[in-house]
């Protein structure tokens, strides 16, 4: 049976330790969005523990605002565009 912690008896703690490490200003780690595929930022980065030991999480959100907590392992790398191909575009 799982018990949320508002139902915990006042004598039992839940605690979750979670140590964030804020992407450095200035400092942008991209990957895809996995819900529209546009560009996304990697806002900050924590190992989480599990039962099959500690994973590494990323909070990401797109320029299109979806944002999602995922396992590092399942972002994706954006793939350069050619020196050439550098012309502004628009985002509908």
């Amino acid at each position: 049976m799982i018990t949320s912690a508002a139902y915990l008896p006042s004598t039992e703690t839940l605690s979750l330790h979670i140590e964030c490490t804020p992407c450095e200003e200035g400092d942008m780690d991209a990957t895809l969005c996995p819900e529209c595929g546009a560009l996304a930022e990697v806002q900050w980065r924590a190992v989480m523990e599990s039962t099959d030991g500690p994973i590494e999480h990323a909070r990401i959100s797109c320029l299109r605002r979806h944002w999602f907590l995922l396992p590092v392992a399942a972002l994706e790398r954006p793939q350069p565009q050619p020196a050439g191909d550098l012309r502004p575009t628009r985002l509908r």
